[in-house]
């Protein structure tokens, strides 16, 4: 088991990058994929794409994002992969359903992009708890869900 208490640093920073092309050539270089949601936790018992266990315990500082790397040593490292992040797409049907809309996306602190007069939702859980909270905005018509 690996035991995590830092993130030592991005892919893509130039030092980190040199050290993770050169274990690349060896295979030296293991996955843990997390969903979008659980990059806010700091706690997470995960297991790498190839079966390492990694026990994961960041202080609240820490960063914990796609690229991520978690553990480095000169045979291996454990890099963080990030799902793709889904969205669920909105047009409301005027500016007041606009405000009124992103006003109660806010309140729920969900995460948000505005698009071509449209607000998409990140979809961090269940789609069908993000549609039971819009219910009343889909029903009256002030927004309607546009599929890609």
């Amino acid at each position: 088991m690996i035991r995590v208490d830092s993130v030592i640093g991005q892919a893509a920073d130039p030092a980190v990058a040199e050290r993770l092309h050169a274990l690349r050539h060896t295979g030296g270089i293991e996955y843990v994929v997390l969903e979008p949601a659980d990059t806010a936790r700091r706690r997470l018992r995960v297991e790498t794409d190839q079966g390492t266990d990694c026990a994961i315990a960041l202080p609240r500082d820490a960063e914990l994002g796609d690229g991520a790397v978690l553990y480095l040593s000169e045979d291996r490292a454990v890099v963080v992969r990030l799902e793709a992040l889904h969205w669920l797409t909105l047009e409301p049907r005027d500016t007041a359903a606009a405000l009124a809309l992103g006003y109660h996306c806010g309140n729920l602190h969900w995460k948000v992009e505005f698009s071509d007069g449209c607000l998409r939702v990140a979809l961090e859980h269940d789609k069908a708890r993000y549609l039971a909270r819009l219910d009343a905005y889909l029903e009256d018509g002030r927004a309607k869900i546009i599929e890609p």
